[in-house]
């Protein structure tokens, strides 16, 4: 029985392990997020179009527009701003700080050994990402009002992450189920927008390079999304399994379950909407969040 153990040290070892499982998969998922922000160097690729945008006698290009929606794609857009905060005391009255703030590095700021920084100035310590508020606290396993407010904000973390899936549909390739992301919006607005636009260019070969970049670009973002797609079930699966300590979330073996509604577009491809479920602990009380932190397995 998962619930047996009543010791103090092996509670405590329990939580401590449920942060680490939670730190490292944070870390994994703010990684993906970075390669997502370097995935497309939108400054050199509006000027590539730009340039071979202009019609004779124009002072200014016709493309790029802007706010195409391949220029967007910079982020997986996690959601980290819980409602739960920590309550600091300060000289002015009290601050409400973010449980899962990150800590990025200043402009000229020294790190200590063992830290470091990423590109996007992130900090890293001892190769995982740093929770700037939690740090103060030294994670007391013995508070759970600090536990508490720690899944409460995973929670809304999670269906953040989770909710990422709605950009895609799944497919049969060599008698696999596979994760595609969805490129419809995109395509919509090449074809019915940019595209239209790109024919009224008098050169033939600029019109034709114009259509291949704005193609490369929506290219790019599907590969990468595509790619990451088992990485990211993956990571929610392991999110799951902090909040409720059980793993039980795959997003393709769930696609037939009562907890997706499938339907199918015009196109013939399958799309998932997600029904509203509670699929995560209870902790409405003290004794729920005791058995909890008992019954972590410790097997990652």
């Amino acid at each position: 029985m998962s619930f047996i153990y009543k010791n103090a040290d092996i509670r405590d070892r329990r939580v401590n392990l449920f942060l680490t499982k939670l730190h490292h998969t944070f870390t994994n998922l703010m990684l993906l997020d970075k390669r997502a922000s370097e995935l497309i160097d939108v400054d050199a690729a509006k000027t590539y179009i730009a340039n071979l945008s202009y019609i004779s006698g124009d002072t200014f290009p016709i493309l790029p527009l802007g706010d195409e929606l391949v220029f967007q794609f910079n982020s997986l857009d996690w959601n980290f701003e819980s409602e739960s905060k920590f309550i600091v005391e300060t000289v002015l009255g009290q601050d409400r700080l973010n449980i899962l703030e990150l800590d990025y590095a200043t402009e000229g700021e020294i790190l200590p050994d063992g830290t470091s920084q990423l590109s996007n100035g992130l900090k890293i310590k001892d190769g995982e990402i740093i929770f700037k508020n939690l740090e103060m606290y030294q994670y007391d396993y013995k508070s759970y009002e600090l536990l508490n407010e720690i899944y409460r904000a995973v929670e809304i973390f999670f269906a953040s992450v989770e909710s990422f899936f709605q950009n895609y549909y799944y497919d049969e390739v060599d008698e696999q189920t596979v994760l595609i992301y969805d490129t419809d919006d995109i395509d919509d607005e090449l074809n019915n927008i940019i595209f239209p636009i790109v024919d009224t260019l008098p050169d033939a070969t600029d019109r034709e390079l114009v259509k291949d970049k704005y193609r490369e670009l929506r290219d790019s973002i599907k590969d990468f999304n595509d790619d990451i797609a088992l990485q990211l079930d993956s990571e929610i699966d392991s999110l799951l399994y902090c909040i409720n300590g059980s793993k039980k979330y795959s997003v393709i073996q769930n696609i037939e379950t009562k907890q997706l509604e499938m339907l199918v577009d015009g196109n013939g491809n399958s799309r998932r909407l997600h029904k509203d479920e509670e699929v995560f602990f209870p902790f409405h009380n003290k004794p729920s969040l005791n058995q909890f932190i008992e019954g972590l397995q410790g097997k990652f």
